[in-house]
């Protein structure tokens, strides 16, 4: 049956908010969300929704970042921060198209059937715990900062290699390694989700559509902790 278009302002605002309070079924019922969000008829929302996933992460890099601005006298340092800031909306973008290319050739394996478009728009919403682990690392990075020395975390030359050090200084704050651990878990219930999208979009049965959608997910994971645990991992990328 087709929607019923708005046509007064009370109208279009309880239609936003009965949109917005559709994203509830994501944890109540999953399975009959996402298998409405595959069939829409366009990419729109999800677009959005991967830039707002990368975005709360945003506030915490920024809060480190304007710690280390007084420090820094350098042009250089404006430029070194635009890329900072979008290096986590970039990393997101990345994955939702990995992601989903990857559940497309491997779903293929299995004889899945269906446009890889159908995935790419699931895969939008199944990263959506994603966003409330950047909100928990935003947190996180905020209050293990604001107790860091800011001056002698900053080593290196240039702008970027000072703000990069000042970015791994708090990898190993048992604050931070909490968040990420939480992190962790939201990417484990981001990878549920994605299991139920390929299920969905590409018709297979569950526990195929699981084994598909872990085999990313546990790369992912395990880059995430081998990278908290070697530090080698720069916090803007930790996505």
């Amino acid at each position: 049956m087709a929607r019923r278009i708005a046509t007064t302002p009370k109208e279009a605002i309880t239609e936003k908010l009965n949109d917005l309070w559709s994203v509830t079924g994501l944890v109540f019922d999953p399975e009959s969300f996402l298998e409405q969000k595959i069939n829409s008829a366009r990419i729109r929302w999800e677009v959005f929704l991967i830039v707002l996933i990368g975005g709360l992460s945003l506030p915490g890099i920024y809060y480190v970042s304007s710690l280390a601005a007084p420090i820094i006298d350098s042009e250089e340092f404006s430029f070194v921060l635009a890329g900072t800031l979008l290096r986590p909306v970039v990393a997101v973008f990345l994955l939702w198209v990995g992601y989903s290319l990857a559940f497309h050739v491997l779903s293929n394996q299995f004889r899945g059937r269906g446009p890889p478009g159908r995935l790419l728009k699931g895969t939008a919403w199944a990263l959506l715990p994603l966003g409330f682990g950047n909100l928990i690392k935003s947190v996180a990075l905020i209050f293990v900062y604001s107790h860091i020395d800011i001056e002698s975390a900053m080593v290196g030359r240039g702008a970027k290699e000072q703000l990069d050090a000042l970015l791994n200084a708090g990898l190993r704050e048992p604050v931070f390694v909490v968040a990420m651990l939480l992190f962790v878990a939201c990417l484990l219930w981001s990878g549920y989700l994605m299991a139920l999208v390929v299920q969905v979009g590409k018709d297979l049965d569950r526990r195929v559509a699981l084994k598909i959608a872990m085999v990313p997910v546990a790369v992912h994971a395990l880059y995430l902790v081998l990278g908290l645990i070697r530090g080698s991992v720069n916090i803007a990328m930790m996505i």
